[in-house]
């Protein structure tokens, strides 16, 4: 059946034919509802009328519907009008790899960001239980903006996702059916075993091979010769494909090609780290060249501290374990050396260890450390080891035994044996770095080691728990650097998210970073809060610009610096120089919920909301209860004109700005039944309902006011933002919500003020 041009199906207006395969046509079309081009596939009659086509065309559009990340084709509606079935999906405009690669290889630099790009998208739908089973170049779009699109799960099969859960997707097979497409099912699929998480892991691996030496692994004339070289050969080394490709690339593919599924990577995530891993850090990465004369770089050393395990059978032994992790990684750090994994990538793992050879290739690393923890009466027993992922060699091992009042200086001896262990030649300076900012004290630094475990689970109530500790170990050791830096950050981030006043929190925050950086001037951390003190209690940007710039100076992979630097710089006008510094904060700590909000949020502000959005998907994808994300997602996507993803997540969460509003399970039918002026509306209903100005921090309520047409409120709460100097009045400057301000004479003079302020503090420095 063909459509021709004019015929409206609905809303929408069929506008072009795009193409058509084996589970139906497509159409570009328009629809008129919300002003957008769409893409629309038809399911052709003569498959409509067969229920097991019709079945799988249905299933294929369900199960990418479950998935929302900006990896995965989008689908916004199943509909039928009288016997036609169709579909209305995002449009894609590019082209496949399979198009492609019919012009030659890819360079590996960019056949690995399509990789990871590729295994985020698998994550997203294993954490569904959704397997794809099909994956191959014809399946994968790169749109004409470099975004990698995965689409066509047509054979996408659901597993539970827990022993409890049951499959909501399936496809009914005969036993023995192949499914998927030879040359990239993965050898258990060959022999009749179901599909797994690990048999698209394969598919990638393929997919891979492909990207960089220009052909397919396992080519051969016939396709039962193909499936025959899955299950028994090998495939020709990259390097002999006359193509430069790092070892450790040609070690993650080799690893993704794996006969057993066991011996691939655990998950999608980790072959995701793994390849954005190699770009990272260019120093850390071997390329094989095809032209002998070439020079190899060594490979940095690095190392990974896994998180300790916890043998007690204690849960509060959980916070020495991973402070004693924590420890040794900031101990090991201080070497500039040596790459350390950081906290908030090696905690991934924690609880779930497992073949160190893929950890260490997920991580770029090949030595690991990993400990233990257990307790006889009240001794505790603490081992540790440092391992040779790629000989399966012990480097290094001890076993400590320490009074459960005797464990201050246990992480510096960790840390100078690893360093043994890794045969870094260290200098007096070194050992210096080592010892640097601890305290002899064990009960302060037991109480530190509480603070941190709180800080690390970034909730309001958990910094407040943190600022206690820290509080307690200063007590104990009034000359404890380290803690008096963790009090400052306690509240100074506070006072960011305005959980306490923003002046409240800065009085308090500047002289704690004051006093660590009076006993250590070389704590980057105590820099960073230092920036913020001057920035929110004093307005005194120049000032705050120095304090960044000496954290970056003392510890050049300090990544918040970097992360919260570049926000600034977006606020003072350096749009591309912030949008540089947090993309450069995130590579250094790629999987932290923090450094990847920050990113969300400097699109954000730049504008690039399409960015913006898959920045703050991703952060969701690493935790998917993270208030701010969710909050600002909705931002970000009623600002990139999705009204209904924004309203269905508005609903979904029930956040405004980080803060709960009850009743937003309306909201959906509110902007369907009303459009936007009646959505705004309701919000501001909703808000007030809730306490209004008591509730919700002037800057929430000046944007619902603002969205609602009331312009004299909104403009009245702003005002008295920037007069009690609130956190958030430096990004007034670039906050998208109040766009439709910026004309006003009240506004203009608002950001005229704070403009007299930064300048005043300048000219008197």
């Amino acid at each position: 059946m063909f459509l021709s041009c004019g015929t409206r199906l609905a809303q929408y207006e069929v506008l072009e034919p795009l193409g058509s395969g084996g589970m139906g046509e497509v159409y570009r079309a328009r629809d008129s509802r919300l002003e957008r081009d769409v893409a629309i596939k038809i399911l052709p009659q003569h498959l409509a009328a067969d229920p097991e086509m019709r079945g799988r065309f249905e299933r294929e559009m369900r199960a990418v519907a479950a998935l929302t990340h900006p990896g995965i084709m989008s689908v916004f509606e199943l509909g039928k009008v009288g016997d036609l079935s169709f579909a209305v999906v995002e449009l894609l405009e590019g082209e496949t790899l399979r198009k492609q690669l019919a012009s030659g290889a890819i360079p590996w630099r960019r056949a690995v960001a399509i990789g990871a790009d590729l295994a985020d998208a698998l994550a997203a739908a294993h954490a569904k239980g959704i397997v794809h089973r099909d994956v191959k170049p014809e399946n994968i779009v790169i749109t004409s903006d470099g975004r990698t699109k995965l689409l066509d799960f047509g054979l996408a099969r659901s597993q539970p996702t827990s022993p409890e859960t049951q499959p909501t997707l399936g496809v009914v097979t005969s036993p023995g059916l192949l499914m998927g497409t030879i040359g990239y099912i993965a050898p258990e699929q060959i022999r009749g075993q179901a599909a797994t998480p690990a048999s698209d892991i394969f598919a990638v691996g393929c997919v891979l091979y492909e990207l960089v030496s220009g052909r397919m692994p396992f080519a051969r004339p016939t396709p039962a010769e193909v499936m025959a070289a899955v299950l028994h050969a090998d495939p020709t080394p990259v390097s002999e494909s006359g193509v430069q490709a790092p070892v450790e690339l040609q070690r993650v593919i080799a690893h993704c090609l794996s006969k057993d599924p066991d011996g691939r990577f655990q998950s999608a995530r980790d072959l995701a780290m793994a390849l954005r891993a190699l770009t990272i850090d260019s120093g850390s990465v071997t390329v094989i060249s095809p032209t002998p004369t070439k020079t190899r770089r060594p490979a940095a050393k690095a190392v990974a501290v896994l998180p300790f395990e916890n043998l007690t059978g204690d849960a509060d032994a959980e916070y020495l374990c991973d402070g004693l992790t924590e420890s040794v990684i900031n101990c090991l750090s201080q070497l500039p050396k040596l790459r350390v994994v950081p906290r908030s990538t090696v905690f991934r793992y924690k609880g779930r260890l497992g073949d160190l050879a893929s950890i260490g290739l997920a991580l770029n690393v090949r030595s690991i450390v990993s400990g233990r923890l257990a307790r006889r009466g009240s001794t505790l027993n603490i081992q540790a080891e440092l391992v040779d992922v790629v000989s399966d060699a012990q480097l290094w091992g001890d076993q400590y035994l320490r009074d459960g009042s005797d464990v201050a200086s246990l992480q510096q001896e960790i840390a100078f044996q690893i360093s043994e262990g890794l045969r870094l030649r260290l200098t007096a300076e070194d050992r210096k770095r080592l010892k640097r900012a601890s305290t002899p004290n064990n009960e302060a630094y037991q109480h530190y080691l509480r603070g941190r475990y709180h800080w690390n689970r970034w909730t309001p109530d958990d910094f407040k728990r943190a600022m206690g500790c820290f509080e307690k170990a200063i007590e104990v050791d009034p000359n404890y650097a380290l803690a008096w830096a963790g009090l400052g950050d306690a509240y100074g981030t506070l006072g960011f998210y305005g959980v306490i006043p923003t002046q409240t929190a800065m009085a308090k925050a500047g002289p704690a970073a004051l006093r660590a950086l009076e006993l250590d001037p070389t704590l980057a951390e105590a820099h960073v809060t230092k920036a913020f003190s001057h920035i929110f209690a004093e307005w005194n940007w120049a000032r705050a610009e120095q304090e960044f710039a000496e954290a970056i100076r003392l510890n050049p992979r300090h990544a918040p610096a970097h992360a919260f630097y570049g926000l600034f710089s977006i606020a003072a006008g350096e749009t591309e120089v912030g949008i540089e510094r947090a993309l450069h904060a995130r590579e250094i700590d790629p999987l932290s919920v923090i450094l990847n909000l920050n990113v969300g949020w400097a699109y954000l502000f730049a504008r690039r909301y399409d960015e913006a959005i898959a920045a703050l998907r991703q952060t969701l994808d690493l935790d998917p209860a993270f208030r701010q994300a969710q909050a600002t997602l909705c931002g970000a996507l009623q600002f990139a004109g999705r009204y209904e993803d924004a309203a269905r997540l508005f609903s979904e969460y029930g956040l405004f700005w980080g803060v709960p509003v009850p009743g937003t399970d309306v909201m959906p039918a509110v902007l369907a039944a009303g459009g936007l002026p009646a959505y705004h509306r309701k919000l501001l209903e909703l808000m007030e309902a809730a306490g209004g100005d008591a509730t919700y921090s002037g800057v929430s309520m000046a944007l619902a006011h603002a969205w609602a047409g009331s312009t004299d409120a909104a403009l009245t709460r702003l005002e008295r933002v920037v007069e009690n100097r609130d956190g958030h009045s430096v990004f007034l400057f670039v906050e998208p919500g109040f766009d439709m301000l910026r004309d006003e004479p009240r506004f203009k003079a608002l950001l005229a003020r704070l403009r007299g302020l930064r300048s005043a503090k300048a000219e008197h420095d």
